[in-house]
């Protein structure tokens, strides 16, 4: 079906072209009738339903290749998952040497920290992971 046929032409109406657009993309070329199936007619709900579709028009313009690149590449890793193809089979873990500080008090703690504190002045950044199951 149409997003026209799904959501109505009042509906429709409420959009701008790139919502339009993103919607149609999702709905009539991606599969995504989910994201529209219990829209209520023009006049109820429209704030909500601006809202939402704003939010994906964000999102699209928020991922390389956009959301519609997003669901191929999802769709693609959940065939080769359950084709029981692991991505990571070519390669090997190694665990890095790392450097241990010591706690808080250690000369070669407040080294470092003080290292770290005059690169940030200077606009390096860096990103602390936590977890520890390899998730990310």
């Amino acid at each position: 079906k149409s997003l026209e046929e799904l959501i109505g032409l009042k509906n429709l109406m409420l959009l701008n072209k790139d919502e339009q657009t993103i919607l149609e993309l999702l709905v009539e070329k991606k599969g995504q009738q989910h994201l529209v199936a219990d829209w209520p007619e023009a006049g109820i709900e429209d704030d909500e339903k601006k809202n939402f579709v704003q939010s994906l028009v964000r999102l699209d313009t928020s991922y390389v290749g956009g959301l519609g690149a997003y669901i191929d590449k999802a769709r693609a890793l959940l065939a080769s998952s359950a084709a029981g193809k692991n991505p990571f089979a070519d390669l090997d873990a190694e665990l890095p040497e790392g450097e241990s500080l010591g706690d808080s008090s250690e000369e070669s703690f407040m080294n470092a920290e003080a290292e770290g504190l005059k690169a940030a002045r200077r606009g390096v950044g860096f990103i602390l992971v936590a977890g520890g199951l390899g998730e990310r």
